[in-house]
């Protein structure tokens, strides 16, 4: 065993506390932002290209990349929910990251409702909540930072058949490089540490600016109420996915109290 000799203190510390302080793990977190425009974010059905300062006529995909002043990138990636150009499919978006905490950005101009989750692999942790895009940003935070994690955002419709619109502005993501990479033998999360939201508190109420070329057909309406509807349905989802875990989780924690009473009246017997 090695032995270190401490001198006196010079300056507040010890040499002791500096061979401590040498010793520990050094973590950095590293904060990335990730724009709308990222090869890694997957948009459905479809997506085009719709900046400058005509819009295009042959740009029809429910997700269109337009010019936004005051974006980070300069532009937002925007959705006003299905269109017949995209199939009338419900607009979503996905993005594959690893992270202990993502912010997804809105721009002032977004106002609809949208149905955000986040599932980390290989633990199949599912949590989800609604979000009013007008907020400008949601934040998840205590995401488990060695597991591919994806967030998937669904665009949910007015129930009154109103317009509303989305705005992708981009996603900040912040992780430890502490060389944590492996997927095998993962533990699971304990409750105090699942992923949870943040919601800034509203300042002011947003105006709603609909675009032009983003504009809904009312032929649009019997989809975007089916849009409403699996919302709530991921909703549900969400929520039974997280009661089965942690019902699994306890029915764990009362067989091993179990098989350690039973190891210890073996141990018992044995001594007697």
């Amino acid at each position: 065993m090695t032995t270190h000799h401490c001198w006196p203190p010079f300056f507040g510390l010890s040499l002791c506390s500096l061979l401590i302080f040498s010793q520990l793990p050094a973590y950095a977190l590293v904060v990335s932002v990730i724009e709308n425009t990222d090869t890694r974010i997957s948009y459905l059905p479809s997506v085009c290209n719709n900046t400058g300062a005509t819009p295009s006529a042959s740009c029809t995909a429910p997700w269109q990349v337009i010019d936004f002043p005051g974006a980070s990138s300069g532009t937002v990636t925007s959705t006003f929910g299905p269109t017949s150009g995209g199939g009338n499919f419900i607009p979503q978006l996905f993005l594959v990251l690893r992270g202990i905490s993502l912010v997804l950005h809105t721009s002032a101009a977004s106002n609809a409702i949208t149905n955000v989750s986040v599932v980390a692999s290989p633990s199949n942790l599912f949590v989800s909540s609604i979000f009013n895009s007008s907020a400008g940003s949601i934040s998840v935070v205590n995401l488990p930072s060695n597991q591919d994690v994806t967030l998937a955002v669904t665009y949910i419709s007015s129930p009154d058949g109103e317009s509303t619109r989305l705005d992708i502005d981009s996603v900040t993501v912040t992780s430890e490089n502490d060389g944590h990479t492996s997927l095998t033998s993962v533990p699971l999360p304990s409750s105090s540490s699942l992923p949870s939201f943040i919601i800034p508190a509203p300042t002011s109420t947003h105006t709603r600016q609909p675009h032009s070329s983003l504009a809904q057909p009312k032929g649009t309406i019997v989809a975007e109420s089916l849009a409403g509807f699996f919302g709530l349905i991921l909703i549900v989802l969400s929520v039974y996915a997280l009661l089965k875990w942690r019902r699994r989780r306890r029915l764990r924690s009362a067989e091993d109290m179990e098989l350690r009473r039973r190891e210890k009246g073996k141990g018992r017997q044995t001594g007697s």
